[in-house]
């Protein structure tokens, strides 16, 4: 099932039935569009520009239509491409937000530990009041 969805004047044909690009082709995307050529936009990600050229394809064949035309300048943005780059920038913050809050994650134990000693059986006729029975609390 297809059906043509305009956005900003510029009808995209899109399929109902196919998954949603992946970051990956956006991120190539928005490349090309800053840098203005395949091979520019490859070396800012350090991919290759056949590979680059077949992100763009792939990007153009999900939203049924070119995205860039070549030009004397370089690859010159469609109007479809200016229609998709504010989402493809927001979901390039989006990423870059998620990254580095799943990157401060870590495996580290972070702040406070609260709890009492084990109970041993040396501690197990402890007084709450005894020092070796006080709560413990450490920072990490």
């Amino acid at each position: 099932m297809k059906e043509i969805v305009e956005r900003c004047g510029v009808a995209i044909l899109k399929s109902m039935n196919q998954e949603p690009p992946s970051w990956d082709l956006y991120r190539s995307f928005l490349a090309v569009l800053r840098d203005g050529s395949l091979s520019a936009a490859a070396r800012s990600l350090g991919l290759t520009q056949p590979t680059l050229a077949r992100h763009v394809a792939a990007l153009e064949e999900a939203v049924g239509g070119a995205l860039f035309v070549r030009s004397p300048r370089g690859l010159e943005p469609t109007d479809a491409a200016l229609a998709l780059k504010p989402q493809a920038e927001s979901l390039e913050a989006t990423a870059a937000a998620l990254w580095r809050t799943a990157s401060g994650l870590g495996d580290a134990v972070r702040g406070p530990v609260r709890g009492r000693p084990a109970r041993s059986s040396a501690r197990a006729s402890c007084r709450p009041s005894s020092p070796a029975c006080a709560p413990v609390t450490r920072s990490w």
